[in-house]
């Protein structure tokens, strides 16, 4: 005949059932379903701050440039070394530091003037900077010399002064 040997309180086995591992795991599975979620929720809204940022940094620049000149220029986003120029020519004449995430809409279109044959406007009135947000909700970012920051796929409306 078998018997179990005597166990004192002291020498029970002590762990965790298998149900009691399940239940946590559970809890952890839901705590991350939710977690998970609103972290990139929060990440995009960084990204699309930090475009929004960026863009309000090169209008007031260039709205500091054009107090002393009334050249138009051209403006062109480097990736590789995150930076927004703008230039006079061939000449470089601000350098603006732009975020990872921040990209412009193509060649020639970053940076627009009231245009059109025989316009009696200066060369410096008129102008908008159009960024947008690659990485985020790809939210359009626009700073213009009539209406400062503004958001949305279409231009802001330029107007002679």
């Amino acid at each position: 005949m078998l018997t179990r040997p005597h166990r004192t309180p002291g020498d029970r086995d002590e762990g965790f059932t298998l149900v009691e591992l399940l239940v946590v795991m559970v809890i952890i599975g839901i705590l991350s379903a939710i977690a998970v979620p609103v972290f990139l929720n929060q990440r995009q809204k960084a990204q699309d701050t930090a475009t929004k940022s960026d863009v309000s940094n090169a209008g007031q620049q260039l709205a500091t440039y054009y107090v002393d000149n009334d050249k138009q220029l051209t403006a062109a986003v480097d990736a590789a070394t995150h930076t927004l120029t703008f230039q006079d020519g061939a000449t470089n004449v601000l350098t603006v530091k732009i975020s990872d995430g921040t990209a412009a809409p193509g060649a020639g279109t970053v940076l627009n003037y009231v245009a059109g044959a025989g316009t009696t406007c200066p060369n410096a009135t008129g102008w908008s900077i159009h960024l947008y947000n690659k990485s985020g909700d790809k939210k359009d970012w626009w700073y213009s010399s009539q209406g400062g920051l503004s958001s949305g796929t279409t231009a802001p409306t330029l107007t002679c002064t």
